[in-house]
């Protein structure tokens, strides 16, 4: 017994790129989360290993704990935008919340690298809107 395939219909959306799936906001926010989290990662480290880089007095009196929670939410941005660029609803709802945590964070360092903290807290919010304006891209 021969098995014959189905034709597929001309007018049925061809199968997406990965090239394709990548385009968009959603894209962009997963883009963005990886490359925000890898700074945080960074100045995490920063904050934890050469301390006098960082004027004591921040907002938070502790640079250990800002390091701290920098570099953790730094790895779960990575993470997270990793979930997004894989389409996953759960990683994209995570996305929205790690990127409020941190902006906020970022209000942290506003003393210290006003600039930077802007840009950062600016991409967040780029984030944000991405993944709730756009999600059904």
């Amino acid at each position: 017994m021969s098995h014959k395939q189905q034709p597929i219909p001309r007018d049925a959306p061809p199968a997406p790129s990965a090239v394709a799936q990548l385009a968009g906001w959603t894209g962009f926010a997963a883009t963005m989360l990886v490359l925000v989290g890898a700074f945080n990662v960074i100045d995490g480290l920063v904050a934890l290993t050469k301390q006098e880089y960082f004027i004591a007095d921040l907002v938070v009196g502790n640079l250990k704990v800002v390091g701290w929670l920098s570099t953790t939410i730094g790895i779960c941005q990575v993470l997270i935008g990793v979930g997004v660029y894989r389409r996953n609803p759960f990683a994209q709802v995570l996305g929205v919340l790690i990127a409020g945590f941190s902006a906020t964070m970022h209000l942290l360092f506003i003393g210290h690298f006003p600039l930077w903290s802007v840009i950062i807290m600016v991409i967040d919010g780029l984030i944000i809107w991405a993944l709730t304006a756009h999600a059904e891209e």
